[in-house]
């Protein structure tokens, strides 16, 4: 599933390929894409606009129009995006077309459609009404955010970093691999977290954000230190060659070494 990094490097594909362009045609292959609103109102709200900006927050896709309005993204678990020519044949699985002026198509495609399209009128309003919680990677979150974030809260470390409304766009993956860099049981309780020990995964995160938009996401080019590069690979623990846990925390399927991410009691 596309987390932060993944929809990150999809924004930027967006900015590059999209803004200042203008949409002349849209074509809702697939109305499901639309079930929010409908294949009316996003066609008329795109056709004829003139792109203009990019946003992201978590793992949304933001696409600001010259009319105010913003088409909002969601890429479920294989959502991405896609831009072909005229003479090119287009992906398999578009669900949404837009046809720009410059000749190309911006494509919307998703082969296990849980992604999805809408329109909003205001970023910030759609936000605050679905209630996610702040982006680590955007201006204003620091150190002192994310201990706020850990602050009175008793639950276990990984169903935490995954909670969208506390924090935005951490998924599986990257949850897995915050706690392999910084040491931690995905079962840790985050009530005993010393000061410390909450900067560390700070940084973890950071690091792993950082890393991964460096290499464009492309997890065979990260560091030979990341668990990314080896849970569904050699199984292995890339530090100490133990064999990973595999573990049901917070209802996902948990990756970690049983050597050097032990569960304190």
């Amino acid at each position: 599933m596309p987390e932060l990094p993944e929809v990150e490097m999809r924004r930027r594909f967006m900015e590059s390929q999209a803004v200042g362009r203008r949409i002349l045609k849209v074509a809702v292959i697939d109305p499901t894409v639309t079930k929010r609103i409908g294949p009316a109102e996003i066609t008329g709200s795109l056709k004829g606009q003139r792109i203009t900006a990019t946003r992201r927050h978590g793992k949304w896709l933001f696409t600001g129009l010259e009319n105010g309005r913003w088409l909002v993204l969601h890429f479920g678990m294989t959502g991405r995006l896609a831009v072909h020519g005229v003479d090119e044949t287009p992906p398999r699985f578009v669900r949404l077309a837009l046809h720009l002026n410059d000749g190309h198509t911006l494509a919307f495609v998703d082969s296990r459609k849980f992604g999805g399209a809408g329109m909003t009128d205001d970023v910030d309003a759609f936000l605050a009404t679905r209630h996610w919680g702040p982006d680590p990677t955007l201006p204003g979150f620091d150190l002192n955010a994310f201990r706020e974030i850990f602050a009175g809260r008793s639950g276990n470390l990984k169903g935490i970093l995954l909670n969208q409304r506390v924090i935005a766009g951490i998924g599986n993956l990257y949850a897995d691999e915050m706690l392999y860099q910084a040491g931690l049981h995905p079962e840790t309780r985050a009530a005993d977290l010393e000061p410390a020990t909450v900067k560390k995964l700070y940084e973890a995160m950071m690091t792993a954000f950082g890393a991964s938009l460096a290499v464009e996401t492309r997890y065979a080019e990260l560091p030979e230190n990341f668990l990314l590069r080896h849970r569904n690979r050699t199984c292995q623990c890339p530090r100490c060659g133990a064999t990973l846990k595999v573990h049901r925390v917070a209802g996902r399927s948990t990756y970690y070494c049983p050597r050097h991410q032990r569960k304190r009691r």
